[in-house]
């Protein structure tokens, strides 16, 4: 159903179920706000982006409020300005200020030198977030002079126990941003607002540090806090960017894009590429990757292995001296190792180069090796192996081997998500793992007892009985079987734990037959980031104590 509204004097055509400011938005109408955020359910809690509409006294937020046929908008009118300036400075009651309306700010950062050669600890434009706060960009944008009323300092300790962030609820203006990113993105909300009236802080249940209140560390919440409440240890004073470098987060196989932060040619951050789909990272991909790029023992020049240790080269010598010794190799005692962690791009012209240029088939991946004698069942289910994206289509899901809570835990934001449209989540494990708590149902074999329990589930599938009671399992495997004869699309999910278990050679192969069964959907999550582009591109050798006999090896 399409309907018409006007904005700020234009005929906008609308369809029905949008907000005023989701209309806004698509045809370039600027309503500022300071709570809303994109992927976040619309809250109205700034009450920023209060409109005026024609034949009624409120003024409305447009962030909650529906679109109506011929409603008429006005945006920007005296009566909406006054009231959006007013209520900018009552939020302020409550912020520190300084660095808003100081006369000195212009030229500030030119006094405080001395200052900047450290961490700011101290003065008015010591808030990690100058610069980049949405306080500034609002308060320039309405052109203040001044809050216009008292400031009340909350006194809260900055909480630095943590690992990656830093807490200074001084700052907050409870937007609630990093609160709805928790609660709509993961299992259990690490952060969540605490006590009542004007003693409101966002904080963690029972006062606890985020690592014991369940967080992730996915950076979700720092990423969308409106204020320097929040912020990274790392990159704490390293200030505004110079530029964004996208990428894929080479620490998995999930294969989430990301932006690079780059400052002065360094790497000083790491955000999810909102513009390719990705919406959040996890504590790899968000904290890890400065401090591995510009870690002090990262190899940043060639060496060659000699008598006295490694002699630093030269990029022109390295590459000459290995050519040398190549060249000079019987092609059957050459053997090029290559990690799966590589790009598509460099495994397909390190395979050319061993087979067109040294004439030689020896290359070998060196995590395939973490497979066993699995190595086989590995790749022929790599060969119908689905991306993530296809979790969001299943009505059941089983989890094998797979626990998503620090690493891989974008997996379990998919997770979460499709369990809160009506998925069933099945997780089968020996460990107490993350998933357990939310899953529909836990099977727990004994270690050593995985293989039976699946065989027992591919039996009872394979004869569809409907009488549970004479089924040879226990209760929580009954429902189990249950839900997934019941799917119509049932997606298996395996972890790295379940791939490269001890016993993977009969476990894989059940996995296999389990699939057939129920016809599911199944994809695959090594911990490997490129192992499905080496098996795709027909690097299958794995590493062994055989395949390095006889080989000749080059130390650089």
């Amino acid at each position: 159903m399409t309907m018409q509204i006007t904005i700020d004097g234009r005929s906008i055509p609308v369809e029905a179920g949008k907000t005023i400011l989701q209309v806004a938005r698509e045809n370039g109408v600027d309503i500022p706000t300071l709570c809303d955020y994109p992927g976040l359910k619309s809250h109205g809690s700034c009450r920023m982006c209060i409109v005026e509409l024609e034949g009624r006294e409120m003024t409305p937020t447009a962030c909650t409020t529906l679109a109506e046929n011929g409603m008429v908008v006005h945006t920007h009118s005296p009566k909406v300005n006054a009231l959006r300036v007013e209520l900018f400075k009552l939020l302020l009651s409550e912020h520190p200020s300084a660095c808003l309306f100081c006369e000195e700010r212009s030229h500030c950062d030119e006094c405080m030198v001395t200052l900047r050669k450290s961490g700011v600890t101290t003065g008015c434009r010591s808030c990690p977030q100058d610069g980049q706060c949405d306080l500034q960009t609002f308060a320039e944008r309405l052109q203040l002079a001044d809050g216009g009323y008292p400031v009340r300092y909350r006194m809260l300790p900055v909480q630095k126990k943590d690992p990656f962030i830093d807490r200074d609820y001084n700052l907050c203006i409870l937007c609630e941003r990093c609160v709805r990113a928790c609660e709509e993105n993961h299992f259990s909300s690490a952060v969540t607002l605490i006590s009542r009236g004007t003693d409101t802080v966002v904080g963690t249940p029972f006062g606890q540090r985020l690592q014991q209140a369940g967080c992730s560390f996915c950076g979700a919440c720092v990423e969308v806090c409106t204020t320097g409440a929040l912020s990274e240890k790392v990159r704490k004073w390293s200030g505004v960017p110079d530029h964004t470098v996208s990428t894929t987060c080479p620490l998995c196989s999930a294969g989430c894009q990301m932006n690079l932060l780059v400052k002065n040619g360094m790497v000083i951050g790491a955000l999810p590429d909102h513009a390719r789909g990705t919406d959040a990272l996890c504590v790899k991909g968000r904290f890890g990757i400065p401090e591995m790029a510009n870690h002090p023992t990262r190899l940043q020049n060639p060496s060659l292995l000699g008598h006295e240790g490694n002699v630093q080269l030269k990029w022109e010598q390295a590459i000459e001296a290995a050519a040398g010794k190549i060249s000079a190799c019987d092609p059957e005692k050459y053997g090029l190792v290559i990690s799966a962690d590589c790009s598509n791009e460099t495994l397909y012209v390190a395979q050319k180069f061993v087979r067109e240029v040294v004439r030689s088939k020896s290359i070998h991946l060196s995590s395939a090796a973490e497979y066993g004698r699995g190595w086989q069942t590995v790749q022929r289910l790599y060969a119908s192996s689905k991306p993530l994206s296809t979790l969001s289509l299943a009505d059941a899901i089983l989890c094998l081997g797979f626990d998503g809570k620090y690493a891989q835990s974008v997996v379990e934001t998919r997770l979460h998500h499709a369990k809160r449209s009506g998925t069933k989540l099945i997780t089968f494990d020996t460990t107490n793992q993350s998933l357990r708590k939310y899953a529909d149902e836990w099977l727990q074999p004994a270690p050593g007892e995985e293989a039976e329990l699946l065989e027992m589930f591919i039996e009872i599938l394979r004869e569809k009985t409907a009488t549970p009671q004479l089924w040879p399992l226990p209760p929580q495997a009954q429902r189990s079987a249950r839900i997934l004869m019941e799917a119509k699309r049932p997606v298996i999910l395996v972890g790295h734990s379940f791939l490269t278990h001890p016993e993977n050679v009969n476990l894989l192969k059940l996995l296999e037959k389990l699939v057939a069964q129920l016809h599911a959907e199944l994809v695959l999550l090594p911990e490997k980031a490129n192992l499905g582009g080496a098996l795709h591109l027909g690097i299958t050798n794995p590493l062994s104590t055989h395949s390095l006999q006889d080989l000749e090896f080059v130390h650089l």
